[in-house]
């Protein structure tokens, strides 16, 4: 297959034409499936991105006994050995005065010490305490009162 000279120049500018347009339509197929993996990825959102509404969602609840509805239903505190409702203890909270109120509620759900309460309300330390301490025999108060009108029911 003796060729001219000439016409090998042509076969190989062709076979460079044939290259590149494999090499060109590959890159092409692969910026596709690229974007075909992509498209079918599922967004990762940080935790901390995650509203409280959406939180829900992650949230999954066995039902072992179905006519029961966990929402509707009141929380039960086994305080003491006695069952006591989220309810009555909300109820006893908010029957302190405004002053106490705040020092418990900083205390116990702000985990607050006593010190930064004190500095805060601009008390001292001790006076906190003592505050705290008299809230607490106010609280248990209610609640056995509160037991107790429960029971006689």
């Amino acid at each position: 297959m003796n060729l001219q000279p000439k016409t090998q120049e042509d076969i190989q500018r062709i076979f460079d034409s044939y290259c590149k347009k494999v090499l060109k339509n590959e890159t092409i197929n692969a910026f596709k499936s690229v974007k075909r993996k992509h498209l079918r990825e599922v967004k990762q959102i940080p935790i901390s991105d995650i509203s409280l509404k959406d939180e829900k969602n992650f949230v999954i609840y066995d039902e072992y006994f179905p006519e029961e509805n966990i929402d509707t239903e009141e929380k039960m505190f086994l305080i003491a050995g006695k069952f006591i409702s989220s309810k009555v203890i909300a109820e006893a909270v908010h029957s302190l005065p405004k002053d106490k109120r705040e020092i418990i509620q900083n205390y116990y759900y702000s985990d607050m010490t006593d010190l930064q309460i004190a500095n805060l309300l601009n008390l001292s330390n001790s006076t906190i305490q003592r505050h705290r301490q008299r809230c607490i025999k106010m609280l248990k108060e209610y609640l056995e009162d509160a037991l107790n009108e429960k029971r006689k029911k």
